[in-house]
């Protein structure tokens, strides 16, 4: 779609799955969005040679034409933040992919013909702004937008004034997320901007997470909702801001923002999502069931996210002079597969020998001893079988 200074075109392709478009003899642009930038305004654009390439390599070319509309650019009065500091601001049409724009300044006592310092700044949705530092509190400035085509032509707005000598009132940041490019399977570009307020950030980047699983179902992968749900955080410098991650899961919708903090405060711009390419597959962790002595009862692969099951017989450990043994449960505690783990048999330890009543009187302590599954009673030092008879 036409703007004042790009034009934005997909190209769908019956039955063939676009590897990359761009335009002949010039850079080319992964999937099937074609951007084109820095154009004339308000020009008509003919025939122009758009390379199409399919993932198995074929490659076909198509003419296209199209018509950019006029430019917008409106400069904005300036917020003063400090005594050395104001936030240049103006209004367009221009699209957010646009970077051959800005702000031009000087002193507003220089000569006419003198050129002014320009300064690059991003457009986000129909915004730009920029942050002017090292002024003096004592000097009338002036600056204006503008916007510089691929030819060298040069498009300004009006002029507008900076002065910072009576300062009384302090400005939060400015943050703004793109939408982001590039998306592959394991990795993808996003892009933003972080003014400064009043104050400087001492830290600012991108904070993003997985979301969900984009190839849903029946038999979609499970994963524990913490790890879907876990941030990250990503710095990068400058107003422009643009980073590439790497490392993320395939078929899983991200989402992220831009940050900037101050102090201990954090300032946030507005969410944005994506999906990456192809499909997530789970990864698996070894999870071994353990007897008491650390023999292996059982190991298997399971995936990340399912509860662990023990499908074998019920874990014994032999009795030994003291006690009798009954299983009792793993330790730790089962729980869904996050990483490899063990679990350990433990068990309930019963005493073969315990104190019983004196059935025969005489206030004499009588204890009973199991031996090879047999009962014994001792009394006193004879033994007496479990019926009562005297052994020895």
């Amino acid at each position: 779609m036409p703007l004042s200074t790009s034009c934005s075109i997909r190209y769908d392709v019956d039955g063939v799955e676009l590897q990359s478009v761009g335009i002949s003899g010039g850079e080319q642009q992964p999937g099937n969005v074609l951007e084109y930038i820095d154009l004339e305004p308000n020009s008509e654009y003919k025939d122009v040679p758009v390379v199409l390439t399919s993932n198995t390599g074929e490659t076909e070319t198509v003419n296209v034409s199209f018509t950019t509309t006029a430019l917008e650019l409106t400069t904005k009065p300036s917020k003063a933040v400090s005594a050395t500091t104001a936030i240049l601001l103006a209004e367009t049409n221009m699209s957010d992919a646009e970077v051959s724009c800005g702000f031009e300044y000087k002193r507003n006592d220089a000569p006419a013909d003198m050129a002014g310092t320009k300064v690059f700044c991003p457009v986000a949705n129909g915004q730009m702004a920029g942050r002017l530092k090292n002024l003096k509190d004592d000097v009338y400035y002036k600056y204006r937008a503008f916007y510089q085509s691929a030819a060298g032509n040069m498009y300004y707005g009006d002029w507008q004034y900076i002065f910072t000598g009576d300062v009384a009132v302090e400005f939060d940041p400015i943050l703004y997320t793109y939408g982001a490019t590039v998306v592959k399977e394991t990795e993808a570009t996003i892009c933003g901007y972080a003014l400064a307020g009043s104050e400087d950030f001492t830290e600012q980047g991108f904070e993003y997470w997985a979301e969900t699983r984009a190839n849903g179902g029946t038999n979609a992968p499970r994963r524990m909702p913490a790890a879907l749900n876990e941030h990250f955080f990503v710095q990068a410098s400058g107003i422009s801001l643009r980073v590439t991650l790497t490392d993320l899961d395939a078929g899983t919708v991200y989402k992220y923002r831009v940050y900037g903090k101050v102090g201990d405060q954090y300032y946030y711009g507005s969410e944005q999502a994506f999906t990456t390419t192809g499909t997530y597959t789970p990864p698996t962790y070894t999870i071994t069931f353990a007897n008491w002595d650390g023999a292996t009862l059982q190991s298997s692969q399971v995936e990340e996210g399912t509860l662990p099951i023990y499908t074998g017989a019920t874990p014994e450990r032999p009795e030994d002079e003291q006690y009798i043994y009954t299983f009792n449960g793993w330790s730790p505690a089962v729980v869904a597969a996050t990483a490899d783990a063990t679990y350990t048999a433990t068990y309930t330890a019963t005493p073969k020998s315990q104190g019983i009543e004196d059935v025969q009187g005489n206030n004499v302590q009588c204890t009973k001893v199991v031996r090879d599954g047999q009962i014994f009673i001792l009394r006193g030092e004879k033994v007496y079988n479990a019926q009562g008879a005297l052994v020895k």
